[in-house]
Order: structure tokens, then sequence, then C-alpha cells
């Protein structure tokens, strides 16, 4: 059509044998097609002229850890309608983390009234221990909150010595026991944990005699095979000492910007307590990955990890092509003039009517989704530039024989990641 909208004398989409309006608007005959050189199609570029990206929002702050960590609906630029980079034209013509919480340090300084009600219970609590022929039981909580051990720990060396060798057995309770001040967070300080983690892992352990009104001692162990030497600081509770911390403090938040699992378990906070041990590292979503990533912890000491590349995984890269076939798949079987989501699509005008069921959309080219390259751009949101052509063919309704179509050309797919779910969008 022309911009005056009269249909064109010569190049105008052929239609059957049928014979065209009056003033030779439309051929007759055989089916007539645009002379060589004349694009007869819709969503053509306007030369020079650049499409918008898919995506252009930044992602947003980190979610705190520990929550449901998926992006809020990512901010797209304007996209071209319908598949096309400018202004549509008339047919037949080119276009003109629970909250986050702050890391706590353990108080190493025991108030002088738990210290002194702790101490009448380590006391009986340990000749009670001593004076049994039977294995002792396992620790009790006093009144004060604290447990009562199950060894006698009356030298500082003692209650070092006690606490790694317990958690070289795989005993979370007896180490806990040992603490003058109870960790807040016991999420990780398990047996279970501990059997991944430590258990059999920290062994060669050496620590010193170490008698007198001592405040820390230096013990010398081998943790995953590697040699370790660290201080720990002790306090002495009613004349039994106990560890000032026995667990460290991770800032995990700071490995990812996506929740993880250690050592298979989920923690509650963006800051996680954990004895000493080695750690796998894993994202919560099977769709990311961080590599082969194991964490270290070799002493009581606070702990803020190296941060990691996120990236897709095997199993996020299947789930979006998988998503990807589905989707394109619909929309090739639309009779819509513009499918959702489909990143192609025609603009109807005033005058011209179809046949609904007529529309049909094929591939034309492209469209190869397995051997794009998708790349996570932020997180819960994947893209890949991947070049498709589709086919608009269309019958009109007001006039016999006469018939539309048009080519029309894609970028790319973009593809949002859930916890169990991939939805992917073409443009």
């Amino acid at each position: 059509m022309s911009n005056n909208g009269s249909f064109p004398g010569n190049g105008g989409p052929g239609f059957g044998n049928q014979q065209g309006p009056q003033g030779g608007s439309w051929q007759s005959g055989g089916q007539q097609y645009p002379p060589a050189g004349q694009q007869a199609g819709w969503g053509q570029q306007n030369p020079g002229q650049q499409p918008p990206p898919a995506w252009s929002g930044a992602p947003g702050q980190p979610t705190p850890y520990g929550q449901q960590q998926y992006p809020t609906q990512p901010h797209y630029a304007a996209q071209p309608q319908y598949g096309q980079g400018g202004p549509q034209q008339p047919w037949g013509y080119p276009p003109a983390q629970g909250q986050n919480q702050s890391p706590k340090k353990s108080n190493k300084a025991v108030l002088g009234v738990v210290g002194g009600v702790v101490g009448v219970a380590l006391i009986g609590g340990t000749v009670y221990a001593l004076g049994r022929p039977n294995p002792a039981p396992a620790p009790t909580v006093s009144t004060s909150g604290l447990s009562t051990p199950t060894v006698a720990t009356a030298k500082a060396s003692d209650v070092v010595s006690a606490y790694l060798r317990a958690l070289g057995s795989g005993d979370s309770a007896t180490a806990l026991s040992l603490a003058a001040t109870a960790p807040t967070d016991t999420t990780l300080l398990t047996d279970a944990v501990l059997a991944k983690t430590t258990a059999g892992k920290l062994t060669d352990i050496s620590v010193p005699d170490v008698a007198g009104q001592a405040t820390s001692v230096t013990a010398t162990y081998s943790l995953n095979g590697k040699p370790v030497t660290a201080t720990f600081a002790v306090t002495n509770v009613g004349g039994q000492y106990r560890m000032a911390q026995v667990a460290a403090e991770v800032e995990l938040a700071a490995m990812a910007d996506v929740p993880l699992k250690l050592a298979g378990v989920r923690p509650t906070g963006d800051v996680v307590s954990v004895f000493p041990g080695v750690y796998p590292v894993t994202p919560v979503n099977k769709y990311y990955s961080i590599g082969t990533v194991s964490m270290a912890v070799s002493d009581t000491e606070d702990v803020t990890p190296d941060s990691r590349t996120v990236g897709l995984s095997s199993a996020g890269k299947s789930a979006i092509v998988k998503a990807a076939n589905a989707k394109w798949k619909a929309c090739l079987k639309s009779h819509s003039l513009r499918p959702s989501g489909c990143g192609f699509g025609v603009r109807s005008r005033s005058g011209v009517k179809l046949i609904t069921s007529s529309i049909k959309w094929t591939k034309k080219s492209g469209a190869k989704w397995s051997s794009a390259k998708f790349k996570l751009v932020a997180p819960g949101l994947a893209e890949a530039k991947s070049a498709a052509t589709v086919h608009f063919y269309a019958r009109d309704a007001r006039v016999s024989g006469r018939y539309w179509f048009k080519d029309v050309k894609l970028q790319g797919v973009s593809a949002l990641i859930g916890s169990s779910k991939v939805s992917v969008t073409f443009y």
C-alpha cells in the first residue's frame, strides 16, 4: 500500500486468480509477487537503526540471605513491536536473605553472677561424671542455660583437648557443653553436619599441658590433611575451664548473591555459626552453579569467605532449553497477530480484516535454542542471543483470494529462573 492508504499497482502481495479492485490496484491472473529488489513485508528495521536491548534493568539490592531469593520482576527496556526495530508502517512497506543480621561476636567476658551459678553446676557435674564407673551420661542443661561438661576441665589445656577430640569424633553435644557462652544459632552445630565436615578429618591433635590461670591455649592438629596451628581463648567458670567460643561465625552472604547451603544444610540467616571443618558449599537452587567449592574453617575465628561468581548449572541450561522449545512450539501454533511473549507479531490496520483461523506462523530460519549460549545476567535472569526468522501468512476476510504475508526477525531469548520452574520469552 502506498503511504496514503491506496494499494500499489505493482508489487503488491499476490493472491490466486481473482480479479483485483477496480482501477488496477491489484494484479489479476496468476500470483504476483514484488519485483526484484522491493521488500514487501512488515517489520523491517530502518537503515542503521539498532534494536533495543532485551533487558536493561540492573539487579536490585541483594535479598537478605535465607529468604526466597528471586528477582523482583526485571526491568526491561521497551522492546521492538512484535519483531520490529522501529515504528510500524502500513503493510507491504518498510517501516520508518530472615532479615540481615550483623555478625554477633561471642562475648568472651563471663558475667560474675552467671559464672557463680554455672560453677556450682560444673563442679557437681564433674564429680558425678568422674565418680561413675560407667560411661558418662549425655550433657544436661543447667538452670543457667549452659550444658554441663561430661569431662573434667580443671586445666585450660583440658578443655581445648576435650573440645578438639569431640569434634574429631563427631560429638556435637560434648563440644557445645564446653562453651562458656552457648551459640545462639545451632543450625549447623549438629552430629549430622560434623559427620560431613569434621569427623575423621580433624586428626593428629596435640595440646600442650597448660596450668595456672591461663586465658588461651595453642594447639596443633590436622584438618583434612592440612596442618593447623590455632590459639583458643578459654575462661575459668567456677573452677572449671570452658571455651570462650566453640563456633566460628561465617558471613555466608559475602560468598554469593544467591542462597547457599553448607554441607547440604540451608542456614537461616546471613551469618551462620559452624564448628571447625571443611564445608562443601552449593547453591540452594539447582539451576545455579558456583563451581566446586569447599570452605575450610580451621578454628573458631570468624570468617568472611571470598566471593564466587554465580553461573548456570547444567540443570539450569537444560531447563531453559526445554522451556524455550515448549514456548516456541506454542508460539508457532498461535492464530494471533501478536502472540504473547513470542517476540514477533504484525500490526493490523483500519479497513483490513483477516480470517483468524488462517493466520499461520512458520519458522523460516534459526531458532536453534539448544545451541544458544545462555548467560546469567542477574540473579534469576538469563539471556542468549540467538537469531531466528518467522514467516507470517493470513487470508483476507473481505477480498476473496487475497492473502497477506511477512517475514519477521527475532534476536534472542530471555529466561526467568524460579526455584523449580523456568519461563522464557523471545525478543
